[in-house]
Parts: C-alpha cells; sequence; structure tokens
C-alpha cells in the first residue's frame, strides 16, 4: 500500500499494544481440534503471538511467567493456575492455543473466541505414569485480519492513439465492493478521481479477476501518477501505487512495483 496525501478518505493502519486478560479456575471442557507436534512450534502461519507463559513446575502450585510479546507484560493475567489446564478469557478472539509439556506440543485450534479452557490432556502419556506431562508452557495466537484484496500486477501501457490503459489483476477479493482510479498530474501529492462511476469488482474471497480502465484525457510529453483505490462495502478504502506513466511518442508498458 502505498503513502500518498490526497483529497480522498485513506484507511490508516495503526500499531499497538494488545489489550488482554487471561484468568484460569476450573476446568470446562470443550469440542476442540487437537494436533501434536514440535515442542518448539509457534503461533501458525495467518495467527500472531499475543502472549507466552513459562511455566514453574517447581512451586505449588505451578507458577505461570509471562516470557513475551515485550511490553504486553501487564495486559495478560493468569490467576488459580496448576500444572495441568485451566480457563481462559480475552479480549480480542483467540483462533489457536499451543500447550507444550515434555518433549511434544498440542496445537488446539479453536475457531475464533474469546473465552474457553485449557489443558494437558492432548499431549501423550509421559513415560510410564501413565498420565500427560505437566504443561510447560503456553502460548495465545490471534487470527490476524485478512487484506481486502490481493493484488497481483497494476500495470499501464500507452497505446497507439497516447491513451494510458491501466491494468490489474488481483488473487482474491475479501468484502471488496469496487474499485476507483486516482490521477495526479503533477509531483504535489493532490490526486482526483478520473472514473465516473465505481469499477464493480469481480473476484471473492477464494478467487481473483483481471480488470482494465483506459484514461483518454491524457496529453504527450507529460507525465502522470495513478492510485488504485479498492473500496469495502462498509466504506473504508485501501490505495495501491502510485504507478507514474510517460506519455510519448512509442508505445510503453510500465508496472507498479510493491
Amino acid at each position: 500500500m502505498a503513502k500518498c496525501c490526497s483529497r480522498f478518505k485513506m484507511l490508516m493502519m495503526l500499531s499497538g499494544f494488545l489489550l488482554i486478560s487471561v484468568f484460569i479456575g476450573n476446568v470446562v471442557y470443550t469440542n476442540m481440534a487437537f494436533a501434536v507436534g514440535n515442542p518448539n512450534e509457534d503461533c501458525p502461519v495467518g495467527t500472531t503471538l499475543v502472549a507466552k507463559f513459562n511455566v514453574d513446575q517447581s512451586k505449588d502450585p505451578c507458577e505461570y511467567n509471562f516470557e513475551k510479546p515485550q511490553g504486553n507484560d501487564r495486559v495478560v493475567t493468569i490467576t488459580n493456575a496448576d500444572c495441568d489446564g485451566g480457563d481462559w478469557s480475552s479480549t480480542v478472539d483467540i483462533c489457536t492455543i499451543i500447550v507444550k509439556g515434555g518433549s511434544d506440543a498440542d496445537s488446539q485450534d479453536l475457531g475464533s473466541t474469546s473465552s474457553g479452557s485449557f489443558d494437558n490432556q492432548g499431549l501423550p502419556d509421559a513415560g510410564q505414569s501413565g498420565k500427560p506431562p505437566e504443561i510447560s508452557n503456553i502460548q495465545f495466537c490471534e487470527c490476524d485480519e485478512p487484506t481486502v484484496i490481493s493484488l497481483i500486477t497494476f500495470e499501464a501501457e500507452v497505446d497507439s492513439e497516447k491513451n494510458v490503459v491501466l491494468e490489474w489483476q488481483t488473487a482474491t477479493e475479501i468484502d471488496n465492493a469496487a474499485f476507483n482510479i486516482w490521477r495526479s498530474d503533477d509531483d504535489t501529492g493532490t490526486f482526483t478521481k478520473i472514473n465516473e462511476n465505481p469499477i464493480p469488482a469481480q473476484g471473492g474471497e477464494t478467487w481473483g479477476a483481471e480488470y482494465s480502465f483506459t484514461d483518454t484525457n491524457v496529453s504527450a510529453d507529460h507525465v502522470y501518477h495513478y492510485l488504485l483505490e479498492d473500496v469495502e462495502y462498509d466504506g473504508d478504502s485501501s490505495l495501491n501505487g502510485p504507478l507514474s506513466v510517460t506519455v510519448e511518442n512509442n508505445e510503453r508498458r510500465f508496472r507498479f512495483r510493491k
């Protein structure tokens, strides 16, 4: 996504600390998907770690000590803990919990929820005890927000009639309603929308589409800067570009590179 200043509304992405509270008490069993795996397993692709605790098994009861992410030490709280599990709640939806113990890890796929329980029952029994190992650490993972569109290409070509033909292709489009084309005729950063009507979206969550728009209001020996705006159904929008095009006597192709 490009950084630019113009006369239209832009969607701004802000980063900050995640506020989460986690509480542990009586165990409540729920239907979850379990997968035992690598003891060094981290949050899966498409998720972000919001809290990790190491368990001091020498204490009675076991003590959960916050490790990371840095700065989140006061936003996650674990209480009434033991080494075998407990309950949890969160101010954001959690989609995966990774419980580690012994030489294995139990990845619990929750879908998306703000409360539930965790335990060590998904870990293989430890040795001859016939019991699962005590929990050594636990991670809480939040699902990442999907992007509105996945853009494959955004290109332009000066055709034989000296028009600028803009073309773009998407791989997926999530909640995308339409596209707009914005153009700047100079380097001041002021852009104006040049399509009279929104260009309807043709892609979906699992498929993309190809689009084109021809700008006929251009002059030779001039440089134009284009932005591609994708507009969501709720009115939010994001920008791709800028793509700079020089209108010359010979036909040329230009490509925006992220």
